[in-house]
């Protein structure tokens, strides 16, 4: 019997005597251990252990939630494989902050304040991805996630890059500023102030 190269390997498949549970998630199963959940996540051993209908359940299913977010989800709190974070950070963040997952929280903001190793140009300007305007957007992006994920170190790294090498001149006309807060805003402009 040959192979179907298309195929797409399970990476939570049912290994029985082991998995206890399935998490259906878009009509797919997840399958994992419901000790292993509860012991990472306060919200998951609440719906396991209390009086909602899940305490009994073995499959259990997650609505309103995408498959593949949920499934690099897991792997992260599984310790499945290395996970790149780089651009599954923003669809890992919700779930970790739905489920309380404090561990995967502080994982994805070291992972982000890795990312923002300063290098220096001749100019001793800050470079990232090689253009100002590029570099700008990815920074407030990353400081609109730092303010609603209460990522503080991360936002601390982020400050000191936007006032160090003075963004201020380009923020508005960035579009990506405009849906920073306004005391993210006063904030920024206060630190540049201080730094004068």
């Amino acid at each position: 019997m040959e192979e179907d190269e298309n195929a797409v390997e399970d990476p939570f498949p049912e290994e029985p005597g082991i998995t206890d549970i399935a998490l259906i998630v878009e009509d797919r199963e997840i399958h994992t251990i419901k000790a292993f959940l509860m012991s990472v996540s306060p919200v998951l051993k609440a719906m396991f252990t209390s009086k909602f209908r899940e305490k009994s359940e073995q499959r259990i299913q997650f609505p309103e939630k995408k498959y593949d977010d949920f499934v690099l989800f897991l792997k992260k709190l599984h310790h499945k494989e290395y996970l790149e974070l780089d651009d599954k950070v923003k669809r890992i963040l919700p779930l970790a902050r739905e489920y309380e997952t404090a561990q995967i929280v502080k994982d994805c903001e070291a992972w982000m304040i890795s990312r923002l190793s300063v290098k220096k140009s001749k100019e001793n300007a800050f470079v990232w991805r090689g253009n100002r305007s590029q570099d700008l957007n990815y920074l407030i992006e990353w400081l609109t996630i730092a303010d609603d994920y209460h990522l503080n170190d991360l936002r601390s790294n982020l400050f000191d890059i936007i006032t160090k090498y003075d963004f201020l001149m380009s923020l508005n006309y960035s579009e990506a500023y405009k849906h920073i807060s306004p005391e993210t805003k006063a904030e920024i402009l206060e630190k540049k102030t201080v730094q004068c």
